[in-house]
């Protein structure tokens, strides 16, 4: 499992710098914040994104392979200021080489000033063949 903790300033099109949680897999591993297939394979990714009370937020958040969008990664992502904790989720399987790289990427800039206990994004990897 991979994790963001708050808080966060993402401008439009970046990445987020991703922290290895309990990850015991040889198929994959933490780089530069970012995930690095160490196997090529057909994996599954479990996204969640935790925005915390109070926040606002509008954007896509989305998984990029190797710079291309993982379809049907993307998960909007709207709070208001006076919205309680909200939770967004989406998935996807997808077919990674060796030496493929992972990014959490936001569409639009994206701010919680917020330090949080609950990690932002929550990343699952499993590889599946």
């Amino acid at each position: 499992m991979f994790s963001v903790n708050g808080p966060i300033a993402l401008t439009a099109g970046s990445s987020a710098t991703l922290a290895t949680r309990n990850v015991s897999s040889d198929c994959f591993t933490s780089s530069y914040g970012n995930v690095l297939f160490r196997r090529s394979g057909v994996y599954y990714a479990a996204l969640t994104v935790d925005i915390p009370e109070n926040s606002v937020v509008d954007t896509t958040v989305k998984l990029d392979l190797d710079g291309q969008e993982i379809v049907p990664s993307a998960i909007n992502v709207t709070t208001t200021s006076d919205s309680a904790s909200d939770n967004f989720a989406g998935h996807a399987v997808f077919r990674a080489e060796e030496g493929s790289v992972l990014k959490i990427v936001s569409k639009d800039a994206m701010t919680v000033n917020q330090a949080t206990a609950t990690p932002l994004f929550t990343l699952t990897l499993v590889r599946i063949d």
